[in-house]
């Protein structure tokens, strides 16, 4: 079958399309689908596995790998360990991961029957591959937010994947006030944004309008450390005293290491340490760490929203990519340089 290969940590360089990668099959006793793979698009976590720069943490099974997790595509097999399930052979799936999401940018695929629903006829394969893990993931990060009616609410990268919706999903969960940062204002403000910060020409920690007027809610899905710090030395976001809390997505920085133990170790005590302290300093902030994992109770609430007409996939102006080796080098490497406007996406179709 044809697919993206990987056979070392590397770059770009290293993704190769090739055409005679075996077609997994299913084992007996499983409980994944077979499906044909229309569309997968990118998450931080693709170009991570890729650098190696995560292995203790990421590590493919073997050389070489197939990356991707996100996919849409339609289900050939199913495994005979599953007994009952929804999801039958014909239908066209929306399916995802938890930890490991490897395999997706190929003719064929197997995916978790678990993390895997229908995909309505009214989504586009781009949309639903777009949809699959970012979708979930930011619906549970406002949910766990515990946004009440009213609340003003900062979203720090919101020209992502994660950020287009964080706007949208704060305004459906009652906030009143809604600001970004982003260097596309157009995008920012069709999806909802009351106000958005060119982050280039103005820092949004000292914004005189959001002294005056703090936050009730910051979610960070782009700067990592450097945000708490600007949050706390500033007065842009409310204490806890008064209900201010600030969501980390990016829990550190955006490039992670994670290649031994003691990194690992590393880069999971900060977050939950700053978590923990914070609980007993009332003047500031509460830091709130975000690591919930998409499930499928998760996929359909927020599919719900999407067909309700609430929430809106955004999927970059320049994909869908094509499924060659250049077309798939070229999508990893506007992930990587984090100038994707929505989800990137490569069509198999």
């Amino acid at each position: 079958m044809k697919a993206a290969t990987v056979e070392k940590f590397g770059g770009v360089q290293d993704i190769v399309v090739r055409e005679d990668v075996p077609r997994p099959r299913l084992k007996p006793g499983s409980k994944q689908l077979l499906v044909r793979v229309m569309a997968c698009s990118l998450s931080p976590s693709d170009y991570r596995t890729l650098s190696g720069d995560c292995r203790f943490a990421k590590n493919p099974v073997r050389f070489p790998y197939i990356p991707g997790g996100d996919i849409c595509g339609e289900v050939l097999e199913k495994g005979d360990g599953l007994s009952d399930t929804e999801v039958q052979v014909g239908d066209n799936v929306i399916s995802t991961w938890t930890m490991f999401g490897q395999g997706g940018l190929a003719e064929f695929a197997l995916v978790d029957s678990a993390l895997s629903i229908r995909k309505p006829d009214s989504l586009s394969a781009l949309e639903a591959a777009a949809f699959a893990n970012t979708c979930p993931y930011a619906y549970l990060a406002v949910k766990g937010a515990q946004l009440k009616e009213g609340d003003r609410v900062l979203i720090l990268g919101g020209s992502g994947g994660m950020g287009t919706l964080l706007i949208q999903l704060a305004k459906n969960f009652g906030a009143s006030f809604v600001a970004c940062t982003t260097t596309d204002t157009a995008l920012g403000m069709s999806l909802g944004a009351d106000r958005v910060i060119n982050y280039r020409q103005t820092n949004w920690w000292e914004e005189k309008e959001f002294i005056e007027n703090p936050f009730d809610v910051v979610f960070d899905a782009a700067e990592g450390l450097t945000a708490w710090h600007n949050i706390k030395s500033s007065k842009v976001l409310k204490p806890a005293s008064k209900g201010g809390r600030f969501i980390a997505i990016v829990l550190n920085e955006w490039h992670i290491e994670i290649r031994s133990f003691g990194q690992l170790v590393s880069f999971l005590f900060r977050p939950l340490w700053r978590s923990f302290a914070s609980k007993f300093n009332k003047k500031q902030p509460r830091y709130h760490v975000h690591l919930d994992s998409p499930d499928k109770t998760s996929m359909e609430e927020s599919l719900a929203l999407v067909l309700e007409g609430k929430l809106k996939i955004v999927v970059d102006k320049r994909s869908p990519h094509p499924f060659t080796t250049e077309g798939v080098r070229e999508a990893f490497q506007l992930h990587m340089d984090r100038s994707g406007h929505g989800k990137i996406v490569v069509s198999l179709q």
